[in-house]
């Protein structure tokens, strides 16, 4: 599968790239204003199925409490064409993500049974509650395909690096997930897998 896009997030880089080191993908760590862009490396997690897929696992990704709100906007492009997927990752005690995506023929549409965003969480996130009317209506907007959408959304919401929807700079290096995190993640997620065979 083909992935691009960026998840902004509060904090530093130094800060973002520690978090990136403590996940499964590698990416590149770009300074966007008031926010940190983490672009993905990678079309694949460094673990295997079914959890290869790079945007669940950077999305979903629990962020410090001081990196929250995370908002990510991704294209994915397989087989069955194209997707656009905006995310949110927020809560005060535990992260929660909500998601959702534009396909062509279909425009912006829910992913159940995974919740979605409300449009007052997605301006608020972005610090411009006053921006929920802009925000339907591009979420609303006929778009001519995925990178469209994101813009729009993006723009609606003021937010910076709406050139990072396609991918990172090539100068900016690639920060790399720890061996040590990447073993710990596999052996928990073999866990589940053999209980999943199990029942």
């Amino acid at each position: 599968m083909n992935v691009r896009g960026v998840l902004l997030v509060k904090g530093t880089p130094s800060e973002t790239e520690a978090w990136v080191r403590r996940g499964v993908v590698a990416a590149h760590v770009v300074p966007a204003g008031a926010w940190v862009g983490i672009c993905p490396a990678e079309s694949q997690t460094r673990v295997g199925e079914p959890y290869d897929a790079v945007v669940p696992a950077l999305a979903g990704h629990p962020l410090r409490r001081s990196q929250r709100p995370g908002i990510g906007f991704f294209v994915t492009r397989d087989e069955a064409g194209e997707r656009g997927l905006l995310t949110l990752q927020f809560g005060r005690v535990r992260p929660s993500t909500a998601w959702l995506a534009w396909t062509p023929g279909r425009g912006t549409h829910t992913l159940p049974p995974l919740p979605a965003p409300s449009i007052a969480d997605l301006a608020a996130a972005a610090g411009r509650p006053g921006a929920r009317g802009r925000v339907l209506e591009a979420l609303r907007t006929h778009r001519a395909g995925a990178d469209e959408w994101l813009t729009g959304v993006m723009l609606a919401l003021d937010l910076p690096a709406v050139d990072l929807i396609l991918g990172a700079p090539r100068a900016v290096p690639v920060t790399e997930p720890e061996e040590k995190s990447v073993e710990t993640f596999a052996s928990l997620t073999a866990d589940d897998l053999r209980e999943e065979q199990t029942r």
